[in-house]
């Protein structure tokens, strides 16, 4: 005999909560989210944004902001870059590959760093 179709209710209440959802989120947009023109017509908002960035101004400053920290100094350049040396046991070691997979790896690296070490010295004297 016939068999009644149970899955179709579900669809047509998936439909009219989603139909719902749709609706309700449209007539609330304008509420949720503020346009920028409501935020300019708010007078003390952009005073509030000054005197936070003003924080510890002397009456000297004249509206100038002044850094928190001082910069260090540029570091003098090195003749020697030790980047080259044990270059791909290094890189390997700072990986994101498992650690269980890094190990049979090692045994592949470290004999290729110390073939390549007369290169790498070299390397990291132009480098």
């Amino acid at each position: 005999m016939y068999k009644k179709n149970v899955l179709r209710p579900r669809k047509a209440n998936r439909r009219l909560v989603a139909l719902t959802l749709i609706l309700i989120t449209s007539s609330l947009g304008g509420v949720v989210a503020p346009s920028p023109s409501s935020a300019a017509e708010e007078p003390n908002g952009n005073r509030t944004l000054v005197l936070a960035q003003a924080g510890d101004c002397q009456p000297n400053c004249e509206g100038r902001l002044e850094p928190k920290y001082q910069p260090r100094e540029p570091e003098e350049k090195s003749w020697f870059n030790g980047a080259y040396v044990f270059g791909l046991s290094r890189s390997l070691a700072a990986s994101t590959i498992a650690s269980p997979a890094k190990a049979p790896l090692f045994l592949f690296t470290v004999p290729l760093d110390i073939a390549l070490f007369p290169f790498s010295l070299i390397g990291g004297m132009f480098g």
